[in-house]
């Protein structure tokens, strides 16, 4: 009976199959690429802006090379070196070719990454729209976490995905290596930390020891700035408040984990770590769309309150709702689905490890 099952919730995800996702793909960057070209936000005063930027300047983490490139008075770079890397075609594009393939490509990356023929649905949700549209990291990181933790019987490639989102944003995941652990995804955690000590050693080579100590004696003044300028768009709670978040969050993970709900215990990771997190902004939320877009899709009315949680203003309240949701989700009901519906329900032991 399990095998029939089995086999039947295959037939059924195979029925998806690969040349719609293929039209998705390219119906998505077809949207992209038109939003794109209605200039909502003009490219040169975008988030994108400054990672196209750190590539066509002597030193990514010198404010004043990155700010003179750019009108958009004080600019910074502050992602990792590991994130110049992986973002090496910049140095080829203008900024208006690369804002345009930026923004295509990272819908096309969300939308696939849900595998569902309603994944188009995440598009809508305006934090990921805004994000979308500003160049933001938000989309790719979500299909990257997203997208390991329905990898089911694929953990190295889910390792690789999720070694990748570190290199890009490591506090976003920095609890997901707890829910591993605890799912005894043990080739997951050791593919996805091989993946970025490789990227971090490709990184040093390419840039030197010196770009790792720019970028950290940069950090701390793009937060005093940021602190100062975006206060009231922080995903985190304030003060003391980020601890308990934290240690609770990673409890209400792992709980899920041992009801064997592998993807809710990553969701609940995500939601814990922005909420504890030193630097976290709005549009960090539409990391946690496909996750919240899954299980709505997968709970119907139930699904509604996730959407009145992704529809409200992205702020801690509404990243907490979220949280709250997938635990009780995971406490009073199974809230996952067949593994197509993008949140599969399986049981530690049946589990690629």
């Amino acid at each position: 009976m399990v095998r029939r099952g089995a086999a039947a919730v295959k037939s059924k995800g195979d029925a998806f199959g690969p040349q719609i996702l293929a039209i998705q793909i390219l119906f998505v960057i077809v949207i992209g690429v038109s939003a794109a070209s209605l200039k909502i936000v003009d490219p040169a005063r975008s988030d994108f802006a400054s990672f196209w930027a750190a590539h066509h300047v002597a030193n990514a983490y010198d404010p004043a090379q990155i700010s003179a490139l750019l009108p958009m008075g004080q600019s910074f770079f502050p992602y990792p070196p590991t994130f110049l890397l992986l973002t090496l075609p910049l140095a080829w594009t203008s900024l208006s070719v690369a804002y345009f393939a930026w923004v295509g490509l990272s819908a096309a990356a969300i939308v696939g990454s849900l595998r569902r023929l309603l994944a188009p649905l995440v598009l809508l949700v305006p934090i990921v729209f805004l994000s979308e549209t500003n160049g933001q990291t938000s989309l790719f990181m979500g299909a990257c976490v997203f997208g390991a933790a329905g990898l089911h019987r694929r953990p190295i490639l889910a390792g690789v995905l999720l070694g990748l989102a570190a290199c890009i944003k490591p506090q976003v995941v920095v609890l997901v290596p707890i829910v591993l652990m605890a799912a005894g995804r043990w080739r997951m955690l050791f593919s996805a930390g091989v993946t970025g000590l490789a990227v971090c050693a490709i990184a040093t080579l390419v840039y030197g020891v010196h770009a790792w100590l720019d970028w950290l004696n940069m950090l701390p003044q793009w937060l005093r700035i940021n602190d100062a300028w975006w206060t009231g768009r922080y995903l985190a709670l304030p003060g003391i408040w980020k601890v308990p978040a934290l240690v609770l969050g990673s409890g209400a993970a792992v709980f899920a984990v041992r009801r064997g709900r592998f993807e809710a215990g990553v969701f609940i990771a995500l939601a814990a770590a922005f909420l504890g997190s030193l630097h976290a902004m709005d549009y960090d939320e539409a990391i946690l769309a496909p996750f919240a877009i899954a299980a709505g899709l997968a709970r119907r009315w139930w699904g509604l309150a996730y959407a009145a949680a992704l529809l409200a203003p992205a702020s801690a309240w509404s990243v907490l709702a979220l949280g709250v949701l997938a635990i009780v989700d995971v406490t009073v009901g199974r809230l996952g689905a067949d593994e197509d519906k993008g949140l599969a329900i399986i049981r530690p032991t049946e589990a690629a490890r």
